[in-house]
């Protein structure tokens, strides 16, 4: 590929049609004597622009498409497009799509022009969806400075944006706010833009490419990220950028220029922003996007090599966070950053990274890949990866409410699903490690009781897989060196826990509840005898489920060893 704007896009027939269709509807909002022809001079030109253009450039199929136009908002345009669809035409418009006779059916009817687009977008075997046209508000504050229309047209998502024209207050050289005007051309859009392999266009009306920066094509061809403007300029106008270069980094497979790009995405004060003005669901969003990317460890490799996590995982809360490591064994380890005002994270993180990596890969088919990986939600274990250095900020006096969950939820305001799974990883982390001390140390596993490993997983819940990751992760934190005989420590866990049948312990259905044992007993009323009774029941069943064909059985010999028992676990006469 050469820098040129003369560069060719070949449009997928969806892509096409819907050129047509925008073109047919900015024509239609001409004056009606400059566009009898069809083709107004000063209808304005239109583009294609952003990620769609790179990534067709790049020979890589994308349906998400930005439109922008040089005379009006994208929202208005949108408006304008939402009523051309609903307007009347003749069954033979638009002409360039079809010279086919209408049907008598057709002829009869009066039919919207959107009736005409989806008729030609069913013979062409494409989506005939034409829906949404939701806009979305600017809100500068937080990083989102373009007002901008969603829609759904032939299977491809539309964005309707503005040419940007706002102003953008920074002084590079102190971050003071001043005023500093950009137009509504093209070019000065092209600059106010993320990275230059973002800011080239695709004219829908000459249908070419144009490198507005006279940098985009090339750095294409290089495949580096770099920004149009200054790069202080450019993050600071949107901190959440420097996310997205990561991300596209590892997307895309390109570097990050190291001149002025990486030196603006390691500055504290603008990374400070990302905390400040940067909504946490887009951050949250973000990092969604790089763990379901094709490439999850780099991306984590550069929030590690631009020193990023306090900021994108603590957000705001950090120092009260950080502050605690001053007082914690961790810090004194040499496995942290000596720096710990610059930058305090443990040096093994990516580490621990690269070990979920190779856990999700289809040609592990060892037990702790399987069982903790593999069988989990990529997202959900992908998580576990983001947060198992916050494991390390923990003091041994911690228990819930952990003061480092806060934090790290408000950062990136993640589900309440997630949100709960930090909670429990935290609190079920040291009883976790006795566990499989427990279990890999025994010299006769036969003498384990199976009710003393099934009712400890029990307690951990559904998630307990993730869990028991996420102590793996942090054990690997304390000490990379040890990995290899820590995932074959896990795995002899994980081989006793499938032995024995309990992998479902937390689903497992109690065989007696409560309301047996007090039919069983005769009793009217439950008490504080009742818990002691359900888990001496619940212990009984886990040791000997194995031993019987079928639940009626084991019920049946539940009741009668509970009958047995009845003045050792303190259970009344009846009422």
């Amino acid at each position: 590929m050469t820098p040129s704007i003369t560069t060719q896009i070949d449009l997928s027939p969806a892509e096409q049609l819907l050129r047509t269709l925008l073109l047919d509807c900015r024509n239609h909002v001409a004056t009606p004597r400059d566009s009898e022809n069809g083709n107004n001079p000063n209808a304005g030109d239109m583009w294609f622009v952003g990620g769609w253009v790179r990534d067709k450039l790049l020979g890589n199929q994308s349906c998400d498409i930005d439109v922008a136009m040089s005379n009006m908002t994208g929202p208005e345009f949108a408006s304008h497009l939402k009523d051309f669809l609903s307007s009347e035409s003749r069954p033979a418009q638009p002409a360039e799509l079809s010279t086919s006779e209408p049907d008598e059916k057709s002829k009869t009817q009066a039919q919207t022009k959107g009736d005409i687009y989806k008729q030609q977008a069913t013979k062409a075997g494409l989506s005939t969806e034409i829906r949404g046209f939701y806009e979305i508000d600017r809100n500068p504050k937080k990083g989102k400075h373009l007002q901008t229309t969603s829609a759904k047209i032939f299977g491809l998502d539309i964005d309707f944006v503005n040419l940007r024209t706002e102003t953008q207050e920074l002084q590079v050289e102190n971050l003071s706010r001043v005023g500093r005007e950009f137009g509504s051309s093209a070019e000065e859009d092209a600059y106010r833009r993320d990275a230059t392999v973002n800011a080239i266009f695709y004219n829908l009306d000459t249908q070419r490419v144009e490198d507005y920066t006279t940098k985009g094509l090339q750095d294409l061809e290089a495949k580096v990220l770099r920004t149009p403007l200054d790069a202080r300029v450019t993050f600071t106008d949107d901190p959440l950028r420097i996310l997205r270069f990561v991300r596209l980094a590892s997307t895309l497979g390109f570097t990050i220029d190291e001149g002025d790009t990486q030196q603006a995405m390691k500055s504290p004060e603008i990374q400070s922003l990302i905390g400040t003005r940067i909504s946490p669901e887009r951050i949250g969003l973000e990092l969604k996007k790089m763990v379901t990317g094709p490439d999850p460890v780099t991306a984590l490799l550069w929030i590690h090599r631009l020193k990023l996590y306090k900021h994108v995982f603590l957000g705001e809360q950090q120092k009260g966070v950080l502050d605690r490591l001053a007082e914690s064994k961790a810090s004194e380890k040499k496995g942290w950053a000596s720096d710990k005002e610059e930058y305090v994270w443990p040096l093994a993180w990516p580490d621990a990274c690269k070990t979920v990596s190779e856990l999700l890969s289809s040609h592990n088919n060892r037990l702790v890949a399987t069982e903790l990986a593999q069988s989990q939600d990529l997202e959900l274990v992908w998580q576990m990866a983001l947060w198992c250095s916050l494991a390390l900020l923990c003091r041994p006096q911690d228990t819930h409410p952990f003061p480092v969950v806060k934090p790290a939820i408000n950062a990136i305001k993640p589900t309440n699903e997630k949100s709960k799974l930090l909670e429990s990883s935290l609190s079920n982390m040291h009883e976790i490690r006795s566990t499989i001390d427990r279990v890999v140390e025994s010299k006769d596993k036969g003498s384990l009781r199976r009710s003393t490993i099934g009712t400890a997983i029990r307690s951990w819940g559904k998630t307990w897989r993730l869990q028991v990751l996420f102590t793996l992760l942090t054990d690997i934190l304390s000490d990379k060196s040890r990995t290899k005989g820590l995932i074959d420590r896990y795995s002899a866990f994980l081989q006793f826990i499938i032995d024995q049948k309990l992998q479902d312990a937390p689903s497992m259905k109690q065989i007696l509840t409560g309301g047996d044992i007090k039919t069983l007993f005769q009793l009217r009323r439950s008490g504080p005898f009742m818990n002691s009774v359900m888990k001496a029941a619940l212990e009984w069943q886990l040791d000997h489920e194995a031993d019987y064909e079928n639940d009626d059985e084991l019920r049946e010999k539940a009741i009668e060893w509970l009958r047995g028992q009845k003045e050792q676990l303190k259970i009344p006469d009846p009422d």
